[in-house]
């Protein structure tokens, strides 16, 4: 799973509004509206949105989000004097629960933390992407009108600092690359293990000078691994600590992400 982003562009002007729609489609569905009141109500909506998001935040960074080449969503992100603001992050519906929006997340928490500044957003009460939020670390700090204001703090320990800095030392995306298909052992108590399988390595637009990649982990339905740091152990890499989140499951299957972010030191 490839995932990176690009700049947005004028030829995605017709994506976002459908975007945009599919977002209130489900709102929508009890009005009993024929489609010709939906697109007027949509269009009208999505006009304001756009002229609310440039006064607020005219020097927001836009970008769309593209899978495999694909494009399938787009998040937009604002650094302010005191904070960055994830203003919008949406995904089309068929590739939602796939982890795609955690990852992006992530990858927002990663660029923040070493300015030490908060990640704000906000998000309606009745928003299940409310749940993700809190299991990303943020916590509620505000209600208004209908929204919560949701923070994750500077310097929280949450997963941002999902990777223990000796550990990675001389770990790189090749280490796990060369790695791919082996298992990795957590022990939860005296007597137990959970053994994961190591199933993905992808890059996230790393650099000479700047390495970021994730991997992906299935290990069995039980026990279930909540997000934090463990200490996984590896017949030829030795004990690496990592920050595990849980991304998804299957039949048969939860499957935990870790993503790194770090700048390489230059000899």
């Amino acid at each position: 799973m490839n995932v990176v982003l690009r700049d947005i562009a004028a030829s995605d002007a017709d994506f976002l509004f459908e975007l945009y729609r599919d977002t209130r489609k489900d709102e929508m569905a009890d009005w009993g509206w024929t489609k010709e009141q939906e697109d007027s109500f949509v269009r009208l909506q999505y006009s304001a949105r756009l002229q609310s998001y440039a006064a607020q935040f005219p020097d927001a960074h836009d970008s769309m989000i593209l899978l495999d080449d694909e494009v399938i969503g787009r998040i937009l992100v604002a650094e302010l004097t005191e904070e960055f603001r994830l203003v919008d992050i949406a995904l089309l519906p068929r590739k939602q629960g796939r982890g795609i929006g955690t990852m992006m997340i992530q990858r927002l928490l990663e660029s923040a933390r070493g300015s030490g500044k908060p990640v704000r957003l906000h998000v309606g009460v009745l928003n299940p992407a409310r749940e993700l939020y809190i299991r990303l670390g943020f916590q509620i700090v505000q209600e208004n009108g209908g929204h919560f204001l949701m923070e994750f703090a500077a310097g929280s320990d949450g997963p941002a600092s999902r990777v223990d800095a000796q550990t990675m030392e001389n770990i790189s995306e090749n280490t796990f690359r060369d790695n791919l298909n082996t298992e990795f052992s957590i022990r939860i108590n005296d007597a137990d293990a959970v053994e994961l399988e190591l199933i993905e390595c992808n890059d996230l637009g790393s650099t000479p000078k700047h390495e970021q990649f994730s991997i992906l982990f299935r290990g069995p339905l039980q026990p279930f691994l909540q997000q934090m740091i463990y200490e996984l152990r590896h017949e030829e890499l030795g004990d690496v600590s990592i920050f595990l989140v849980p991304v998804r499951k299957d039949s048969e299957f939860v499957y935990y992400e870790a993503v790194f972010n770090r700048f390489i030191e230059q000899e």
